[in-house]
């Protein structure tokens, strides 16, 4: 399953009397993008149900991989289409 980093950044610090320094920040991955994008659906879908946290979460993660796959079967019908 591919799970890229989304949202990668570089930061530039400068300093006064120094050499200006970079910060490569990787970014989350696509299966927690994903998965935090599910959150509003598991929550109010459960909002009445006596669900812990961590159950909600599993749900979220569960979804994420399925969006995972989704994707990985597009790109693959994609290529061989080309």
């Amino acid at each position: 399953m591919n799970n890229p980093n989304v949202f990668p950044s570089e930061e530039t610090i400068r300093y006064h009397d120094r050499q200006d320094s970079y910060i490569f920040h990787e970014g989350m991955s696509l299966r927690d993008y994903f998965a935090a994008k599910a959150i509003p659906v598991v929550f109010v879908r459960n909002i009445d149900e006596d669900i812990y946290f961590n159950e909600r979460a599993d749900d979220c993660y569960k979804i994420a991989d399925e969006m995972l796959k989704a994707r990985s079967v597009k790109r693959t019908m994609e290529k061989k289409r080309k």
